[in-house]
């Protein structure tokens, strides 16, 4: 079996492909989790699901603007 990438550099940090790979991976993982409480919603969640979800909107936005102005 291949060794695993390594994501971090010498110094610890991540580089800008790491926080890409992350954030690639993440964002679909979040929108699962955000369909499966709507499958199973408790009404008197919907104000914190609501909050959650216009973090999640920001997130995305920031993500492709900065893919948009400063990568591709």
């Amino acid at each position: 079996m291949p060794a695993p990438p390594t994501l971090l550099d010498e110094h610890g940090n991540a580089s800008l492909a790491t926080a890409l790979m992350m954030s690639h991976h993440a964002l679909p993982r979040d929108l699962g989790h955000f369909r499966a409480a709507l499958e199973r919603l408790d009404h008197a969640r919907i104000p914190a699901l609501r909050e959650e979800w216009g973090n999640y909107h920001a997130a995305l936005h920031g993500h492709h603007l900065a893919e948009d102005t400063r990568m591709f």
